[in-house]
């Protein structure tokens, strides 16, 4: 559906929505964009990364969290393949504060996306470790 034939809807009206689907969504400051079924090369790759940097975290301030938290960018709420964060959140978070960094695997689908788009977003909030592409 174009965006010129959608409702608006806005962050909190998102949120209350998004707890009610099945899929994954993320808030492109408008409403819901759907996000797309990962393929397998995708999914061990995320999960790859989260395997691996969870024990090098265990007993630090940080954790390492998959790809059903959400992080806000200016205006709009993204849905990272995983991200480390060290502050405090609250168990009951849908998004996840100051992340120290974003891990976003590549897809031949979305790569322009994932390496213009979201770099962009992310580059507008402070992530003191990095993002990955």
């Amino acid at each position: 559906m174009s965006s010129a034939l959608r409702k608006p809807m806005g962050r909190a009206e998102f949120l209350v929505w998004a707890e009610r689907q099945e899929g994954r969504y993320e808030y492109d400051g408008f409403g819901p964009v759907a996000m797309t079924g990962a393929t397998y090369s995708h999914e061990l790759i995320s999960t790859n990364i989260v395997i691996a940097l969870g024990p090098k975290l265990r007993g630090k301030p940080c954790r390492i969290l998959g790809n059903n938290s959400l992080i806000e960018t200016p205006g709009k709420l993204r849905n990272p393949d995983a991200l480390i964060v060290c502050a405090r959140i609250d168990p009951d978070a849908r998004i996840m504060p100051d992340p120290v960094v974003v891990f976003e695997v590549l897809s031949p689908s979305t790569s322009s996306i994932d390496r213009i788009a979201k770099l962009v977003a992310a580059g507008r909030i402070e992530i003191v470790g990095g993002a990955f592409y």
